[in-house]
């Protein structure tokens, strides 16, 4: 997700520093604190591009002080927005959240509607969130954040808040939505000459991870082929990082499409990359797949090596909640299930559907979670349906009926979920639902029936979710 160029530009300073009088008026003396403070958060902007935090944090602090000295609120915002944004790099989530309230209510009572500060105030909050797992706020702040790039007729922004809300709708299961508002981005960067070819680098590797997630696993190659295709030719070595989001998203799809071989060798290269470049940002993500490849791959002891490397590195940097942790667990749950570990395998699940919504009595494996804040819908659902047939498994090898029992309500939770979707997703995503959501359902069902009564049998919900449109006024020109 972008995090920096919040503008395209910095501000040009029609000031002189040196060669001033000692008795300056003190309407001079305010224009030079004003301008001095324009120069911190400049310099701020400029470590942070740089991605050098430290730095960038002790000039935003500088000028936000300098700015609330003169009652400069909007110099003030931004600088205070560069704070966030360098406690954002530094790993520091939860300052950077802290921050947000304090920011929102000052730029409503001090703060004109119109000034730059409310753009880059509602990118930040909406990858703050993003990166927390709150993707009902960020998919807030992304809307507004759009809605504002519509009225400054900034299309260049406009494009960048467009992929964004692409990752949050994606992370919230709304695949179809997610893909619309990423091939809008596209299309403005493609019609900007001026726009560097790293935008459409990002761009590429944000639709592909948006047709991976819709299954189109051929489309999502294409589009991760595309972005490595720029990134050799016009930076071998500039941006390392994203020729590893780029071997990511292609060994995703080869897994998924069976090819293990090319998925593992393009693993291999972002490790390399990893290493190189000396890149621990995101190591985990890489972590996860190799864990995920060797899981498909059969090859469960070294799957579970990687799925545990990257679990501990998630905890570090989220904390003990969020949906990456439980997408994590569920994966290291079916590990264990295929080492014969039911139980444990069955406490990775509980701690997943805990990962993934409200608190409950998760040390109980017999529990379920009731259906509310449910963040990352298809994870949530995927998890469910292991933990089902984990306990089908489990009464057959332990001849205990109390496991099925279990297993039938943990199956009825599921469709209790997709009803709670279908309310969700009034104009979502029809793909997920017929190609995602249905079978699995319909697979639990098979697989009990005929162990239970016909009227213990669970109803397969048989509405799909309608197409979703976009309103004209958010499609580009």
């Amino acid at each position: 997700m972008k995090t920096s160029d919040f503008w395209p530009a910095l501000l040009v300073l029609s000031f002189v520093l040196c060669g001033q009088s000692p008795h300056s008026s003190p309407d001079a003396n305010t224009g030079d604190q004003n301008a001095e403070a324009i120069l911190l958060r400049q310099k701020a902007e400029a470590f942070n591009e740089a991605e050098e935090p430290d730095s960038a944090y002790r000039y935003a602090l500088r000028g936000a002080e300098l700015s609330e000295t003169i009652k400069n609120w909007p110099e003030w915002g931004k600088s205070r927005v560069q704070e966030g944004l360098a406690l954002y790099y530094q790993n520091r989530l939860k300052e950077a959240a802290d921050l947000l309230p304090l920011l929102e209510q000052k730029g409503k009572t001090d703060i004109p509607a119109g000034d730059d500060f409310w753009g880059v105030y509602y990118n930040l909050a909406g990858i703050i969130c993003y990166e927390l797992g709150d993707f009902e706020n960020a998919l807030k702040y992304g809307l507004q954040e759009i809605a504002f790039y519509e009225r400054k007729g900034n299309r260049t922004l406009l494009a960048d808040a467009y992929h964004n809300i692409a990752f949050s709708y994606r992370s919230k299961g709304d695949f179809d939505r997610a893909a619309d508002y990423a091939q809008s981005g596209l299309h403005l960067f493609l019609a900007d000459s001026t726009e560097s070819p790293d935008m459409l680098v990002k761009s590429y590797n944000n639709l592909s991870q948006v047709y991976y997630r819709k299954k189109d696993f051929p489309q999502a190659i294409g589009f991760a082929q595309k972005a490595l295709n720029l990134l050799q030719r016009d930076y071998p070595e500039k941006d390392p990082f994203d020729f590893i989001v780029s071997y990511n998203e292609l060994a995703n799809s080869y897994g998924e499409l069976g090819e293990y071989e090319p998925a593992l060798e393009a693993l291999q290269k972002a490790i390399r990359y990893h290493s190189e470049y000396k890149i621990d940002h995101n190591i985990e993500a890489t972590w996860q797949n190799l864990g995920f490849i060797y899981r498909r791959t059969g090859k469960y002891p070294e799957a579970k090596k990687y799925l545990s490397q990257a679990l501990e590195r998630q905890k570090e940097r989220y904390g003990a909640k969020h949906p990456t942790i439980g997408k994590t667990y569920r994966h290291l749950g079916f590990v264990a299930n295929k080492l014969g570990d039911l139980r444990g395998a069955l406490s990775y699940y509980q701690l997943a559907l805990h990962t993934l919504t409200d608190s409950f009595a998760y040390q109980n494996i017999l529990i379920n979670p009731a259906v509310q804040r449910v963040n990352a819908y298809l994870d949530f659902l995927l998890t469910l349906r292991d933990k089902g047939e984990t306990l089908r498994q489990l009464a057959h090898k332990e001849h205990n009926p109390q496991f099925l029992d279990a297993s039938l309500a943990t199956y009825d939770v599921a469709v209790g979920l997709l009803d709670t979707m279908r309310t969700e997703y009034q104009e979502g995503s029809r793909q997920f639902w017929n190609r995602e959501a249905r079978p699995i359902v319909g697979r639990s069902d098979r697989r009990c029936a005929g162990i239970k009564p016909a009227d213990k049998r669970r109803r397969i919900p048989g509405t799909g979710f309608p197409v979703y449109r976009k309103k004209q006024s958010t499609s580009p020109g």
